[in-house]
Formats: C-alpha cells, structure tokens, sequence
C-alpha cells in the first residue's frame, strides 16, 4: 500500500519535491529527467524488502544470499549493456537488481512453500 501511494506522491508531487529541495534551476532540470525512474522505484522495490522481511525471519540467510548474487549479476549485465545511455543506465540496472531480487526471493518462497520446506524446524 505504501509502495503505491509513494508512487503517487512522486508522480503527482515530484517536481515540487524537487523544486523544494534545491533552488539550482540546472539541477532542477536535471533531476527532472530521471524523475520517472523515482516513480517506478517503489513499485519494484517493494517486493524485494518485503520478502527481505520474510526471509531475515525465517534465518534463510543462505536464500537471501544466492538472489542477492544472481541480482547483482543481472544489475552489471544491464548497466554493461546499457552504458551508453549514461545515468540512465545506472538507474535501469538498479530497477532491474531491485525487481530482480523481488523475483528470486518469490520464486524461491514459492518453491519452498509448496514443497512444505519454507518453515523447517
């Protein structure tokens, strides 16, 4: 829920957020050009600190580990890939490491789940 209403907030606010920030019109206009990545962030990112939670409950540190490295080799793929739209590159491989963290997480619990192994005592 609050993913979705900070994705509102900085859709329906953001250059008034940025405006009151800084009063530099240059970096205004700067930020203004990666504001959409703002937007979509939370709506990404949400899944992969949310199952963080499930995870660091339930001590699968191990889990947590392994999306963690297939993320991290999604996020240089895509920013290698992607060099040349500058930072727009950097934010694209940081949306693709959140959502991809989001994933791995959720297909592993999914797993685990079905196959009554998430909670193993």
């Amino acid at each position: 829920m609050i993913c979705l209403v900070l994705t509102l907030v900085f859709g329906a606010l953001g250059q008034g957020l940025i405006t009151m920030i800084t009063s530099i019109e240059s970096v205004q206009m700067e930020a203004g050009h990666y504001l959409p990545w703002l937007i979509a962030m939370p709506l990404v990112s949400m899944w992969c600190f949310l199952f963080d939670g499930i995870f660091i409950g339930a001590t699968k540190g191990k889990d947590m580990r392994n999306s963690m490295f297939v993320a991290t080799c999604c996020f240089f793929c895509v920013f290698l890939a992607a060099s040349s739209f500058g930072n727009h590159a950097l934010w694209l491989a940081m949306l693709t490491f959140m959502g991809m963290r989001g994933v791995g997480l959720g297909v592993i619990f999914w797993r685990q789940w079905k196959g009554n192994r998430f909670l193993v005592s």
